[in-house]
């Protein structure tokens, strides 16, 4: 069984929430011992400290405090059990605790729930349930409703010189897969107990390991949203080329001719462009929901290249029957449509070709490895950009971070690749630049184009996030709310 130890102990759950993991019998002796060193910890201090995780900025560690989201609890079922089939029983009682399925990974034997009734309550009847293996916790950033949910999966980044087998030996770890393999040692491992404790606790004690352990936390599932639908400006030039696509006349941000009531040349000088490139032997990367390949608009020799789906880990990122995922179509038609073939629409780069790559469904959980293996499969297969129309919560991840800076810096052969993210639909400030600051990741990062959005008369777009965080602001919709 494993021993979690800490050379320096440094208080990283509430005390109730260790002592609730020592009463309720959470598993092994191990476990119990290590829950008690870290009560005692904290027993000495005036107030105790807020769970949190640490993030590496610099030669340190950055701690970034959460709170317990009240209204969610995740459970890992026991192997063999499929979500489909868990038997979680719903008490009668004058208060319902009435815990709610709202997400399900059958890959990963992970249901989360959603709780209207008491969370303590809501997690001892799932501790009861002969399928659960493991109840485990959903964390926020203060200030924020965003949630983080623990799995029973931690990525962690090893230092020069780390003796990887003895680590996953002395913390019951198991490998599955390494991550970012051009930025060092970086691993998504799952915890072979994860009935004996949190595992934020956990990659907390493999932080205070300290001299071999870069960063370490739970591989989160988080929620992914779509804000905006970015484009790229173009050059201004004469144009020669215009494509005879049967609705390229309705696409006012291409060639605003005032066909929507907007001003003339507010658009991205698409046809100028076009006629110096229209993106032959480029591959934009469009990382979002998933994509319908069949489209007649991707219907050309060379289109589709290197096709993903970062959940599954194959290669068939089309949407799943259970959602109606029409958002990396979409953003991938406006990107690379082919043009010039007398149906539908022109992408703004028509010849290029398209590497889609999907993570998960709009409003739906999506784990941090597999986003970032999302940004290594770009990087492994040479992306000339990458497109992101999406963001994932309100602080930095690490294993996220990583692949981020991979791809901008080592990308199209050490020349760096682009990666360009949609600054928000929440009309706020992006980086603090008003009272009312919108902290979106992974806007923040400093490798990334934040783009915002623009109308059909060229000014600012009423839902556009706003600040000077913003490297590029292009065409997103007319003056009318439902306009394209």
């Amino acid at each position: 069984m494993n021993t979690w130890r800490t050379r320096r102990p440094r208080p990283v759950v509430r005390a109730r929430e260790v002592e609730t993991m020592v009463s309720a019998g959470a598993g092994s002796r191990a476990w119990r011992c290590m829950a008690a060193v870290v009560l005692l910890a904290l027993a000495g201090a005036a107030s105790a400290q807020a769970p949190a995780y640490y993030y590496p900025r610099a030669n340190s560690l950055t701690r970034q405090d959460l709170g317990l989201h009240r209204g969610l609890v995740a459970v890992r079922l026991k192997d063999g059990v499929s979500p489909a089939r868990a038997r979680v029983s719903n008490r009668a009682a004058a208060n319902p605790i009435n815990p709610v399925p709202l997400a399900a990974r059958d890959r990963d034997g992970m249901v989360i729930y959603e709780v209207t009734g008491s969370l303590d309550d809501a997690r001892a009847q799932l501790r009861a349930s002969a399928d659960v293996q493991a109840v485990l916790s959903a964390w926020v950033v203060p200030g924020s409703t965003t949630p983080l949910v623990e799995t029973d999966r931690l990525c962690v980044g090893l230092r020069p010189g780390a003796d990887r087998q003895a680590i996953w030996q002395q913390y019951g770890l198991s490998p599955l897969r390494r991550l970012t393999p051009s930025r060092g040692e970086n691993y998504l491992v799952r915890i072979l107990h994860p009935e004996d404790g949190s595992p934020l606790a956990l990659a907390n004690a493999l932080v205070e390991e300290g001299d071999h352990i870069a960063y370490a936390h739970p591989d989160f599932l988080v929620k992914v949203g779509y804000p905006a639908l970015p484009q790229t400006r173009q050059a201004v030039g004469v144009p020669l080329f215009i494509p005879n696509d049967a609705r390229y006349g309705e696409q006012w941000h291409l060639n605003n001719t005032a066909q929507r009531g907007g001003t003339p040349g507010a658009d991205v000088r698409a046809e100028a462009a076009w006629d110096n490139t229209r993106g032959s032997g480029a591959v934009i990367a469009v990382i979002d929901d998933s994509f319908d390949l069949d489209h007649e608009d991707f219907n050309a020799a060379g289109k589709i290249v290197d096709p993903y789906d970062a959940y599954n880990d194959d290669n068939n990122p089309r949407p799943d029957d259970i959602f109606n995922d029409a958002h990396g179509t979409a953003v991938s038609g406006v990107a690379t449509a082919v043009g010039n073939n007398g149906i539908g629409v022109s992408g703004v780069a028509p010849d290029a070709a398209l590497m889609p790559i999907k993570i998960g469904s709009f409003g739906s959980f999506a784990g941090t490895a597999e986003m970032a293996a999302a940004f290594d499969w770009a990087l492994a297969n040479g992306a000339t950009v990458c497109n992101n129309s999406w963001f994932y919560g309100m602080s930095p991840i690490p294993v996220m971070e990583n692949a981020i800076t991979a791809l901008a810096v080592q990308g199209r052969g050490g020349r760096g690749t682009p990666v360009l993210f949609a600054s928000g639909n929440f009309n706020v400030g992006v980086y603090g630049d008003d009272g009312n600051a919108d902290t979106l990741w992974p806007q923040h990062h400093p490798e990334v184009w934040v783009v915002g959005g623009s109308d059909h008369d060229d000014i600012h777009v009423s839902y556009s996030d706003t600040g000077d965080v913003l490297d590029i602001v292009t065409p997103t919709q007319g003056g009318d709310p439902g306009d394209p």
